[in-house]
């Protein structure tokens, strides 16, 4: 597997991630099998690796889920992954940090962007319109 095959798959994997609670996680057995199978004979990578190694960073999130799949609940492993999985899009480049912004549809037409708080279980209601990640123009520290 070449490392944008190999990228892709681990974006995949990564997504798939955020999407469970811990216990959900524990029993997905394909991503259990998918993720052992990728991780098979990497090394750990080193701190100064994920900053600047999206594989790197994207490998080692997944084996940290792997071994406490408590943790894709924390907002530690929220955070890092979709920073991750938003310079994998291209929102955010290497190192550097989101934000959730909503817009709300107005009889006028669309409102400005507005920053959504950090905590993760904040929820826009579907009445507001369009969520999205956008760079935030600071380097991210939550590593």
């Amino acid at each position: 597997m070449d490392r944008t095959e190999e990228q892709r798959e681990l974006a995949s994997l990564l997504n798939a991630a955020t999407t469970f609670d811990g216990a959900d996680l524990a029993r997905q057995q394909d991503w259990i099998t998918q993720v052992e199978k990728l991780l098979l004979g990497r090394r750990r990578a080193t701190l100064d690796e994920q900053r600047t190694d999206l594989v790197a960073d994207m490998r080692e999130l997944l084996r940290y889920a792997l071994s406490d799949p408590t943790i894709v609940e924390t907002q530690w492993f929220w955070r890092r992954a979709h920073r991750a999985l938003c310079q994998d899009d291209g929102t955010v480049g290497p190192g550097e940090d989101f934000v959730r912004q909503y817009r709300s549809k107005t009889p006028e037409g669309w409102s400005k962007w507005n920053t959504m708080p950090g905590d993760r279980r904040w929820q826009v209601p579907e009445q507001h319109g369009e969520v999205r990640f956008a760079a935030a123009g600071k380097p991210f520290d939550g590593w």
